[in-house]
């Protein structure tokens, strides 16, 4: 019983928290997340190219590097090999016509993500969009 009203304590303690963390912190939430295209890649707009082990690795690079907006990964001449990673700075929505078919690559594009909190009248209750 006590263990009960020791985890519902817990649950509402960090609930008040977030909430918290939501209206100091602007009200807003924006993220990256990454649209994948396979067999396409976009050309002309390569920042820099390297070897990666996986499209995890060119990812994170991507992520890492303030200029990416997307990335194309080559597998390479057979699975066990380690794969070609090139960082790009533009989107193929930014640059549609140098979005291209190329067999066996990858094209990873960042989308934007945005959800605003707007507060009710309420107190406590808040809505997202």
């Amino acid at each position: 019983m006590a263990a009960s009203w020791l985890i519902r304590l817990v649950f509402l303690t960090v609930n008040v928290l977030m909430a918290v963390v939501l209206v100091i912190s602007n009200s807003d939430f924006c993220a990256s997340v990454f649209e994948t295209q396979t067999d396409h890649v976009l050309v002309g707009h390569v920042m820099s190219t390297s070897t990666v082990a996986d499209e995890f690795e060119c990812h994170q690079k991507c992520l890492r590097n303030n200029s990416c907006k997307s990335f194309n990964v080559d597998p390479g001449a057979d699975i066990n090999t380690n794969h070609v990673c090139e960082l790009n700075n533009e989107t193929r929505k930014m640059k549609p016509d140098d979005f291209i078919k190329k067999k066996g690559s990858s094209y990873y594009g960042q989308v934007k993500v945005r959800s605003t909190v707007l507060r009710n009248s309420t107190p406590g209750e808040f809505v997202y969009i």
